[in-house]
């Protein structure tokens, strides 16, 4: 009888080891958690399993299998090209998820070190995206490098002119494009979303060119433009015509020829996909491995910057007035940075394409704070101080994090003071 229970056991634990075998199309330096939730096809994977524990859970799904090659040969290459360690830049290595979106692929987003991919619901596995994925993943690169205190990073993720644009950089030198064709949508209407590094870009352009309203009525435009629309793709398009309404609403610029102003961006909330382009364009259009060389800076740099310091406060929910230090950084200390690695030459070239793109017409994007009447540079200290606060008013609440673009109704809880 002990034999038999020990056998049992025995046959018990060796079915119980294999099955939790993890799966080896994940792997320590590349992606380690996989999920995929909301699609039909995929109904029988649990939304909330790690995909990778397992190796049995994807053998009915070589697509999926095939996707995870694909991911982990972008962050392989990524890594590689900006010459970071994934095992030790990423211990927990890359969250995969991808779910079902209304929007389908133009949703996709990234938070902490997760990839979020989004997908309409008839989605078969089958199409991957290694632009997007790696404009992502330079959102995580970005976040993780700037908890280093040594990393230019840690100053410079913050400016709004980054925000984007290090990802955006990221895509372009590892898989050659920002965002690539996508069978979601027809070409008609996918490349109004798409950003070509290889075009020249300016903020001589009007002030509408950089509001999110700009994007949404190109999209609807061209849905409108559009026959035969597949069921996905037109719901897509009643979304983007809802998002083209909120934008407008919010929108402070009407005029289309009203010229580029950093001041109003502040305001208006610019979108930073568009405000990026004028400086990234400008540093692939440099050629060579200026772009590239550009991201190591900024990650591995150690430009001594210029500080600017101020003593900030704000009134917590119980009333208390709390006092922090800001160091602030400048547009012209991140450049200062991507410069330094410049010889004169190629510093004379760079110069003829920022004076063609106007790159210091936004010297204080996103640093002016108008309501409040101070230096440009006291408006990042006010936005470092939220973010670096401990009140979880200021860390959670959507009605402080809106009124940073606004000086209208600003509730007392969200006032910051910078001296």
């Amino acid at each position: 009888m002990l034999k038999l229970l020990m056998g049992s056991l025995a046959f018990l634990f060796s079915f119980t080891a294999s099955a939790q075998t993890p799966n080896p199309h994940c792997n320590a330096s590349g992606v380690t958690h996989f999920r995929v939730s909301g699609f039909s096809n995929f109904a029988n994977l649990s939304s909330i399993q790690n995909l990778c524990d397992d190796e049995t859970m994807l053998k009915p799904y070589p697509a999926l299998e095939t996707l995870l090659d694909q991911a982990n040969a972008v962050i392989r290459k990524t890594t590689a090209l900006l010459e970071i360690d994934p095992e030790q830049f990423f211990p927990e290595g890359v969250r995969l998820m991808i779910r079902r979106d209304g929007m389908g692929v133009i949703d996709d987003f990234s938070i902490g070190d997760s990839v979020i991919l989004t997908r309409f619901a008839d989605w078969r596995g089958d199409s991957f995206d290694p632009s997007i994925f790696a404009h992502e993943l330079g959102h995580v690169i970005s976040l993780i490098a700037s908890f280093n205190d040594e990393s230019p990073m840690k100053d410079f993720r913050d400016l709004p002119i980054f925000q984007e644009g290090f990802s955006d950089l990221v895509a372009q030198v590892s898989t050659g494009a920002t965002t690539e064709p996508t069978s979601d949508f027809p070409q008609s209407i996918f490349r109004q979303a798409i950003r070509d590094l290889n075009k020249h870009y300016s903020y001589q352009a009007s002030q509408a060119t950089y509001q999110p309203v700009a994007i949404f009525k190109n999209l609807s435009r061209a849905c409108r433009a559009t026959p035969n629309l597949n069921p996905n793709v037109r719901q897509a398009c009643s979304f983007f015509d809802s998002e083209l309404k909120d934008a407008e609403a919010y929108s402070s610029i009407a005029a289309v020829n009203t010229p580029f102003s950093a001041d109003a961006c502040f305001y208006s909330l610019c979108d930073p996909h568009a405000l990026s382009l004028p400086w990234t364009s400008s540093l692939v259009q440099l050629g060579g491995t200026h772009a590239l060389d550009a991201l190591k800076l900024l990650i591995h740099g150690s430009h001594a910057l210029s500080e600017h310091s101020f003593q900030c406060s704000y009134a917590s929910t119980e009333g208390k007035a709390h006092p922090l230090s800001i160091v602030a950084v400048t547009w012209e200390d991140a450049f200062a940075e991507i410069e330094s690695g410049f010889d004169p030459a190629t510093r004379a070239t760079w110069e003829q394409l920022a004076s063609g793109s106007a790159l210091n017409s936004a010297s204080d994007l996103g640093l002016k704070w108008q309501k409040e009447k101070i230096l440009p540079l006291k408006a990042q200290a006010l936005m470092k101080t939220r973010y670096q606060s401990n009140d979880v008013f200021y860390n959670s609440n959507n009605v402080c994090s809106a009124s940073l673009g606004s000086s209208k109704n600003v509730p007392a809880e969200c006032v910051i003071v910078c001296e």
